[in-house]
C-alpha cells in the first residue's frame, strides 16, 4: 500500500511541474532536441537551421517509396527551420505539382508545422529532373518576417544557373536578428563545370559593377540589416569550393555529407552554409555539421528509402 501511495504521489508531482511550466517554453542553452510535452515543446527550439538534399522527393527511386515518416522525423529532431533542395516535379507536365513537398508538411502536421515552396521549379519550363526549393519551419520557434510571404529567386538574365538560388526571410525565436535564408543546388556534371557554375554566385551577374550578387540581392530583399546565409547542396568539396569562392566563409567542418550505395558515409562533404566574409554570423553561429540520421530506418535501409545525402545544422547562437 506504501508503494502504491508513493507512486501516486510521485505522479502528481510530475503533473504539477508540467502544468506550471509556460507551454512552449523552450531553453535557450541546449544544443540538442529533447521532446518535453509534444511537438512544439523542444529544448534548443529556435536556434537550429539545416539543409538537407531530400533526394527526389516527390519521385521514387530505387523503386522503392520514399519514406515520407523517416524524413519528417529527421526535420522534427533536429531542426526548427531547414532548406530543402531536390524537391521535384511529380509530373513534369504541371509545373505546379510538388506532392512530395506536401505529403511531408502534412506528415509534419500543420498545428506545428509550417512550409513555403517556390513558385516555379527549376529549370523551368519543368522537366522530370526540375526541383523545387522549399523550406519548412517549426511555428513556435520560427516565423515568417513581417510581411513576407512566398520565396523569392535570383534574377539569372545569362540562364548561368541550372537551378538558381532562392530564399525566404525568417524571424527566429532565439536570434536577435532576421535572418535572410538562401537555399542553392548546383549541378551535377563534369568537375570543371561544377567549379564554373559555383563560381558564379559572386560575379556581377547582371553587370552593374556589383559583384557577390547573389548575397547583395538578398539583403536587399528586405528592408534594415538582416543576417544572410546560403545553404545547399553545391557538389563541390570544401578545398574545391575555397578555390572559386575564397572570399566566402563554409561553416561546415565536416568531412563527408553524402551516403553510397553500401549506406556508407563517403568523403564528399558537398553539403555547406556559407556566409560573406566579415558577416555578422561568424560571431553567432557554432561550425555547422553534417547530422548522422542514418539510425531513422532500419536495416541500412537509408540511402534507398530517405537520401543519399545527410542534413546539415546550424546552430545560433
Amino acid at each position: 500500500m506504501l508503494h502504491r501511495l508513493f507512486l501516486l504521489l510521485s505522479l502528481i508531482a510530475a503533473v504539477g511541474v508540467g502544468a506550471c511550466a509556460p507551454e512552449g517554453e523552450i531553453a535557450d542553452d541546449a544544443d540538442d532536441p529533447v521532446i518535453v510535452a509534444d511537438e512544439q515543446d523542444v529544448v534548443g527550439a529556435g536556434r537550429r537551421v539545416c539543409t538537407w538534399n531530400v533526394r527526389r522527393l516527390g519521385n521514387n527511386f530505387n523503386n522503392e517509396p520514399k519514406n515520407i515518416d523517416a524524413t519528417a522525423k529527421v526535420i522534427r529532431e533536429n531542426c526548427d527551420l531547414v532548406a530543402l533542395t531536390e524537391v521535384m516535379v511529380t509530373i513534369a507536365a504541371a509545373g505546379s505539382d510538388h506532392r512530395g513537398f506536401d505529403e511531408l508538411l502534412a506528415k509534419l502536421g500543420s498545428r506545428y508545422w509550417a512550409g513555403s515552396i517556390s513558385a516555379h521549379p527549376v529549370p523551368n519550363p519543368p522537366t522530370s529532373s526540375s526541383e523545387f526549393y522549399a523550406f519548412i519551419w517549426r511555428k513556435s520557434a520560427v516565423s515568417e518576417c513581417e510581411g513576407w510571404t512566398g520565396v523569392q529567386t535570383l534574377s539569372d538574365p545569362e540562364d548561368v544557373f541550372i537551378r538558381e538560388p532562392a530564399w525566404g526571410c525568417f524571424k527566429l525565436r532565439a536570434h536577435a536578428h532576421e535572418l535572410v535564408l538562401g537555399a542553392y543546388h548546383a549541378l551535377f556534371g563534369s568537375l570543371p563545370e561544377r567549379k564554373r557554375e559555383v563560381g558564379f554566385l559572386d560575379d556581377d551577374l547582371d553587370r552593374d559593377g556589383t559583384a557577390d550578387e547573389l548575397f547583395e540581392a538578398m539583403k536587399a530583399s528586405r528592408p534594415g540589416d538582416p543576417d544572410v546565409l546560403l545553404l545547399g547542396d553545391f557538389n563541390l568539396k570544401p578545398n574545391e569550393l575555397a578555390e572559386v569562392l575564397p572570399r566566402y566563409v563554409d561553416l561546415t567542418t565536416n568531412t563527408g555529407s553524402t551516403i553510397n550505395q553500401s549506406n556508407e558515409i563517403t568523403n564528399n562533404q558537398y553539403d555547406h552554409a556559407l556566409v560573406p566574409p566579415g558577416a555578422r554570423l561568424l560571431a553567432a553561429t557554432k561550425p555547422a555539421e553534417t547530422l548522422d540520421v542514418r539510425g531513422v530506418v532500419a536495416g541500412n535501409k537509408f540511402y534507398t528509402s530517405v537520401s543519399d545525402h545527410l542534413p546539415i545544422r546550424v546552430i545560433l547562437k
